[in-house]
């Protein structure tokens, strides 16, 4: 199937003209109307293979703008969702392969907190083999009452899909702890670079990111 040149939006700036000659099913594109009056682009998955992951995250919407609450408290004119991410099989598939190459070889079982990191400790499961664990927010006030589902092991890495002060992933490592498993590093997506990293090697944590924010605000 021959598909005419069209203008297709790449980036956040610069438009490129591209003719391409596949299968219906990769025609599909995603329209995203960013927050803050960005407006709208088209975000095209065939060519997802040639960007890197900030790119990625770019041109899936994941990167918006705004008035924002931050899950610390804290207001921010910009908000990483990674839901939109890592809820499409081709970029959840890229963030697994990425984490598992910063994967300690002694790792054992990959631990997420709920909501947003347990997409991304099952993608990576998948991707190695190992088992995973899922940690819940808060004690459950029926059943067993723990915070862990899943059979916890000895050396546990954890993931996160954006890290700002770091809050969720040391409670996260704390519930590990306590539940004699050992932890650490931890690998996150997005590291915010609000205080994270301190807080983290604070309770002796080395905080791996595969993207700093300042990748995914400069300019291009």
């Amino acid at each position: 199937v021959r598909v005419k040149p069209r203008q297709v939006a790449v980036g956040r700036q610069r438009l490129r003209r591209v003719a391409l000659r596949v299968p219906l099913q990769l025609r599909l594109v995603s329209h995203h109307t960013h927050a803050g009056g960005r407006g709208s682009h088209i975000c095209l998955p065939l060519l997802w293979p040639r960007m890197d992951l900030a790119e990625l995250l770019q041109e899936c919407g994941a990167v918006q703008f705004g008035d924002f609450r931050l899950t610390s408290g804290r207001r921010s004119k910009f908000y990483v969702n990674l839901k939109l991410a890592a809820t499409r099989p081709q970029i959840l598939k890229r963030i697994a392969s990425e984490m598992a190459q910063l994967l300690p070889d002694k790792a054992e079982v990959i631990a997420g907190m709920e909501l947003g990191a347990v997409p991304l400790a099952v993608a990576l499961s998948l991707k190695t083999g190992l088992p995973y664990v899922m940690i819940r927010k808060s004690e459950r006030v029926h059943g067993t009452g723990s915070r862990i589902e899943g059979e916890l092991l000895g050396n546990v890495i954890v993931v996160e899909d954006v890290a700002t002060s770091g809050g969720s992933l040391v409670d996260a490592v704390e519930v590990i702890r306590r539940a004699g498993g050992t932890v650490e590093r931890a690998i996150v997506v997005v590291d915010r670079e609000e205080g994270a990293d301190e807080a983290l090697r604070a309770v002796d944590i080395e905080l791996l990111p595969l993207v700093r924010i300042g990748s995914l605000l400069q300019d291009d």
